[in-house]
């Protein structure tokens, strides 16, 4: 069962320290974590793996919410404006919004104004856009 924490630190290349609710201080190597856009101080999802006596932190996953704010002509993309403060937001903890791309969204039910989580990546050209919206 996954558990949340925030990020302490990351080490680039291999990582990086998450916090639990606990206090505790758990390494963890995530591969793609940039692209995963984690950062210092985001709240994550992750699991707890123990290796001998020592424990881990595995599959971390940044937690993302917010309302749609805008749904283009094509049915599929738009924007989320994100609640603050989450890991994209500026400084001083004001929201973000964020460009969305999610196929099938009429049919999930979506629409402008629904709270919903979705999965933030880094995009080629160095974007974070939200996907696998979702209510």
């Amino acid at each position: 069962m996954a558990e949340k924490g925030h990020i302490k630190d990351i080490k680039d290349g291999s990582g990086g320290n998450v916090i639990d609710k606990g206090g505790n201080d758990l390494s963890f190597s995530q591969v793609y974590y940039n692209e995963l856009c984690l950062g210092v101080s985001n709240l994550v999802l992750f699991d707890r793996v123990t290796d001998g006596d020592v424990d881990y932190a595995a599959n971390v996953t940044r937690v993302n919410f917010g309302t749609i704010a805008t749904i283009n002509a094509d049915g599929i993309s738009g924007t989320v404006q994100e609640k603050a403060p989450n890991p994209s937001s500026p400084p001083g903890g004001v929201a973000a919004t964020l460009n969305f791309y999610q196929p099938n969204l009429k049919q999930l039910g979506l629409q402008v104004g629904d709270q919903v989580k979705y999965t933030t990546i880094l995009t080629l050209k160095g974007v974070q856009m939200a996907v696998n919206v979702s209510n």
